[in-house]
């Protein structure tokens, strides 16, 4: 062994040690990184409308299932509604290692809860989808028997898809899977409130005072 070599295995223990933390502090640096995955994104209705794919001269539109691969999840500086991605109210809050793991575990357990009501929607709307699909096969049968330009297609299903989605959001038939992922995200935030200690609930409890949108409009 060189005589650099005890040296730099020290330091190499050194270093290990400091990242392996036994009194339940979380290094703010690592703490911030970790509270923007993946696992602190709330999931919510809004995921299943996001996962709607426009229709094309060569696949029809679909309604992807939300939990087909993770790209779905709100990105923590981007979020589409107040409240999609936890981390800009948790970094805040100075939490604990255990406060950490509970929480993920809730977000996590929410998450199984609404799968039932994510799958409701996509089931209530299938109907839309496959007239949708009639028509998106009305406007390729034009254009192959050239009726129709290609860009007088595009434009036609472009249209379609836009229509689409806005009959889809405004199925009357979503709204007791709505209702019931409203509730469970409620009742999300009032299980994390229960884990904090008095100041950081205080934090939490003004956060959550300001979020806006239809989960909200009447929560007290």
């Amino acid at each position: 062994m060189t005589r650099y070599a005890v040296p730099f295995l020290t330091a190499l223990l050194l270093l290990a040690g400091a990242g392996c933390d036994n009194s339940g502090v979380v290094d703010s640096g690592a703490r911030d990184g970790e509270l923007g995955s993946e696992a602190f994104a709330v999931v919510n209705a809004e995921d299943a409308f996001a996962n709607i794919e426009d229709a094309t001269f060569v696949v029809p539109m679909v309604m992807n299932p939300v939990f087909s691969g993770g790209h779905f999840f709100r990105h923590p500086s981007h979020p589409r509604r107040p409240g999609s991605h936890l981390r800009a109210i948790l970094r805040e809050l100075d939490l604990s290692r255990e406060q950490i793991d509970e929480i993920r575990a809730l977000i996590r357990a929410h998450r199984e809860e609404i799968q039932l009501a994510l799958q409701g929607l996509r089931e209530v709307n299938l109907e839309i989808l496959e007239a949708a699909e009639a028509e998106r096969q009305e406007i390729l049968d034009q254009l192959e028997a050239g009726e129709i330009t290609a860009e007088e297609a595009q434009e036609m299903i472009h249209a379609l898809n836009h229509a689409t989605r806005e009959a889809i959001r405004n199925n009357p038939a979503n709204q007791p899977f709505l209702d019931a992922i409203c509730q469970a995200k409620r009742d999300l935030l009032e299980a994390i409130g229960a884990i904090l200690d008095p100041d950081q609930k205080s934090q939490w409890d003004d956060w959550v005072s300001t979020l806006q949108g239809d989960c909200f409009s009447d929560a007290a």
